[in-house]
């Protein structure tokens, strides 16, 4: 099974899952790249160049939305 990048493991896993919020934390930060991870299900799409203290507020809040 070849490898899959982020967009389509997010694929992937909301055609399996579509109601899981999924949060990519990615390297490749521009427009162009969020627009496609949200387009991809992505519920957040945060820069590895911020601290985590941005991934968990935004995880907490999904975690919410999720319950």
């Amino acid at each position: 099974m070849p490898l899959m990048n982020g967009l389509e493991e997010t694929c992937t896993l909301k055609k399996l899952m579509p109601t899981i919020p999924v949060i990519i934390y990615s390297a490749h930060m521009d427009s162009f790249f969020e627009k496609e991870a949200l387009a991809a299900g992505a519920s957040a799409v945060v820069a590895k160049t911020n601290a985590v203290a941005e991934l968990m507020p935004r995880a907490r809040a999904l975690v919410k939305l999720a319950a």
